[in-house]
């Protein structure tokens, strides 16, 4: 997907968003915060990328030799981070949490933890594991970001292969996207849940220890 084709896809979420029921959904949000959101999105994505970093852009991989060599390195302001991500919820919706794990490419891990969120559905808990396992991926300073998750949901919204249909997915759908658009490259895979079993742990850990 290009980078003009994301700013049509979020145009036609604007068009097409009940506003009315997002509002009613999220309280403490104003038809003027919303508005003010897609416009930073908008603005966010029609900001040109330079193409000497661009690997992997919207999910999709770029041609060969476009790729930094492996081993370019910090040195280079370049870092490649592997974020894997899950979320749960007992009773859908129900007591949820969320499990990540930050590692770099030699699969050393940096960071980890999971989080109890409260009552919440298990795509409202995917999401929010990936928004903060990007916002830990940043606070690292990663400029590129493999995210692997065993949501196929998850993985095939972010990358625009599946339509957000929920009202109450969306601001977080938006939210990821936005994020996603602070690095230089980006690429989302869907695994097996056994490939996934630290994150996996760590939420339920988490949803095991409830609130703190």
């Amino acid at each position: 997907m290009t980078r003009s084709s994301d700013q049509e896809l979020l145009r036609s979420i604007y068009r097409r968003l009940d506003r009315k029921a997002v509002l009613q959904d999220h309280p403490g949000l104003t038809e003027k915060k919303l508005v003010e959101f897609f416009r930073r999105a908008d603005a966010l994505l029609s900001q040109p990328r330079a193409p000497d970093k661009s690997a992997v852009v919207a999910g999709r991989e770029a041609a060969p030799e476009a790729r930094r060599p492996s081993g370019a390195g910090d040195s280079a302001g370049h870092r490649k981070l592997i974020l894997h991500t899950d979320g749960g919820s007992r009773g859908n919706p129900g007591p949820g949490g969320y499990g990540i794990v930050l590692m770099d490419e030699s699969g050393r891990v940096i960071a980890e933890r999971g989080k109890f969120i409260g009552r919440t559905t298990c795509n409202e808990a995917e999401y929010a594991g990936l928004i903060a396992g990007l916002e830990e991926a940043r606070t690292h300073g990663a400029s590129e970001i493999l995210i692997r998750s065993d949501s196929q949901l998850l993985v095939r919204q972010i990358q625009g292969e599946y339509k957000v249909k929920s009202r109450r997915l969306m601001p977080l759908f938006l939210r990821a996207r936005e994020m996603l658009q602070e690095f230089a490259a980006w690429r989302a895979e869907h695994v097996p849940r056994e490939q996934n079993s630290r994150a996996d742990a760590l939420a339920n850990e988490a949803m095991d220890d409830g609130p703190r």
